[in-house]
């Protein structure tokens, strides 16, 4: 049995949980972002909006890029089935803080590293 990425890091979580190991913590937080796909992304938001992770508005923003891919891949109906209304909900939270940021101009690196990261995953793609 292989173990998925996502079940790995929840694993670490635990036990980052149990022994409070901070560097344990942040490698896994970050990972939710690092290794995001179409596929993962609803399972990554639900997690890391739960752990109330710094990268959850850049994993909404991710989604909402590819909204119409993400709510028909596996990952979204497994995540949304029992409580899509309340993904929806803070889905739109995330966004709609982002969106005040980007008025004030706040978040004008974020985004730029946003598009780094989209032209990073553009050339996976391609080369798979």
């Amino acid at each position: 049995m292989t173990l998925s990425v996502l079940t790995k890091v929840l694993l670490l979580l635990k036990l980052f949980l149990q022994y409070n190991i901070q560097p344990l913590y942040q490698a896994c937080v970050d990972s939710f972002y690092a290794d995001i796909t179409v596929e993962s992304a609803a399972k990554n938001f639900y997690f890391a909006n739960l752990l109330n992770a710094a990268n959850v508005r850049k994993i909404a923003r991710f989604i909402d890029k590819r909204e119409k891919q993400v709510k028909q891949s596996k990952g979204w109906k497994e995540i949304a089935e029992d409580r899509e209304e309340w993904l929806e909900k803070q889905l739109s939270g995330h966004l709609s803080e982002i969106e005040d940021k980007t008025e004030n101009g706040e978040s004008k690196k974020e985004e730029e590293k946003d598009e780094d990261c989209d032209k990073e995953l553009k050339k996976d793609s391609h080369n798979e």
